[in-house]
């Protein structure tokens, strides 16, 4: 009798013991499965742009490299660039960078879209955070010319402030969003280092 309960519990343990095997093995490879399907959802996606977009870096700030091998104080660097679509070919839309003449190798970087009504329009600046944030979130996901669709496609914004003016788009102060140095020096942890920054920008 002791050898029939012996042998049932031993069936027993090892009947739990492949339940909980073959639950683990499918839990993993469910979630193994999600994981995997996620990289193509549209959250992900937008997400893998962000990232790109350097609003949310590895470092608090950017600082590249140890030095900088043709700083000119007061120098802007900009390109004209334009997105795909024949509807928008003949708009302004720029991006730069401007070297700030009061830093030691800082560079202030910036959209800027022309009114899509007329250039004489006001021109408006914005600045996101308090300050202390890229202005990237804003001008895809608020007040910009453009949204990002689910699909990751641009597609016109009908409230965007270009229909009534020109808009510029900073990311300040140096070491947010796309400005950097290369020396810690350069990031402001004052507001008059953070105006006075801005305020050369500006000029």
């Amino acid at each position: 009798m002791a050898l029939t309960s012996s042998s049932s519990l031993s069936k027993v343990s090892l009947s739990l013991v492949l339940f909980f095997f073959v639950s683990l093995s499918s839990s993993c490879q469910t979630s193994r499965f999600t994981l995997h399907t996620r990289a193509y959802t549209p959250q992900s996606q937008a997400e893998k742009l962000i990232r790109s977009l350097n609003l949310f870096p590895e470092e608090p700030v950017n600082i590249k490299g140890d030095h900088d091998v043709a700083f000119v104080p007061g120098k802007i660097v900009e390109k004209k660039f334009s997105f795909l679509g024949d509807s928008i070919e003949d708009l302004g839309h720029h991006a730069g960078y401007y070297s700030l003449p009061r830093s030691i190798a800082a560079r202030m970087f910036y959209f800027f879209f022309e009114s899509r009504t007329s250039k004489d329009d006001p021109v408006i600046i914005w600045l996101t955070g308090g300050p202390g944030s890229g202005s990237e979130l804003a001008l895809f996901y608020e007040n910009g010319p453009f949204h990002i669709a689910n699909n990751l496609s641009l597609t016109w914004n009908e409230y965007g402030w270009d229909q009534a003016s020109n808009i510029l788009f900073v990311d300040q102060p140096t070491g947010i969003g796309f400005s950097y140095s290369y020396n810690k020096i350069d990031i402001r942890h004052d507001e008059v280092g953070v105006s006075n920054d801005l305020y050369d920008f500006l000029q």
